[in-house]
C-alpha cells in the first residue's frame, strides 16, 4: 500500500554541459597533483566523476554513466581498500 501510494517524480531536467568542463576540471586536477594534495587514486576517481558530469548528453545517459563508474571502481583493490579502511578506522585513506 505505501509503495501505490508514491508519487512518481519526473526526470529531472538535464542540459549538456557547455563550455570547457573537461579542461577546467582538468587543470584542477594538476594544480591538487603538483600541490601534493591530490594522490593518483584520487585522480582515477576524478577522471571517471568527470566522465558521468561533463560528457553525459541526457539525464538517462548520466544514470548509465555513473553506473557503470561505480561498478567499475567498486571492483578495484585501491577503492575496496579505501572503504575497508574507512569502516575500521573512521578516516580516509589517502592511497
Amino acid at each position: 500500500q505505501t509503495v501505490l501510494g508514491l508519487r512518481v517524480e519526473p526526470p529531472v531536467a538535464w542540459a549538456p554541459v557547455v563550455g570547457p568542463l573537461v579542461g577546467m576540471i582538468d587543470r584542477a586536477q594538476q594544480e591538487r597533483k603538483a600541490a601534493g594534495t591530490m594522490t593518483n587514486y584520487d585522480e582515477v576517481i576524478g577522471d571517471q566523476v568527470k566522465k558521468v558530469m561533463a560528457k553525459s548528453t541526457s539525464y538517462g545517459d548520466a544514470l548509465v554513466r555513473e553506473r557503470e563508474c561505480f561498478l567499475d571502481l567498486a571492483k578495484r583493490n585501491f577503492t575496496q581498500l579505501r572503504i575497508r579502511h574507512m569502516l575500521e578506522q573512521k578516516t580516509a585513506l589517502r592511497n
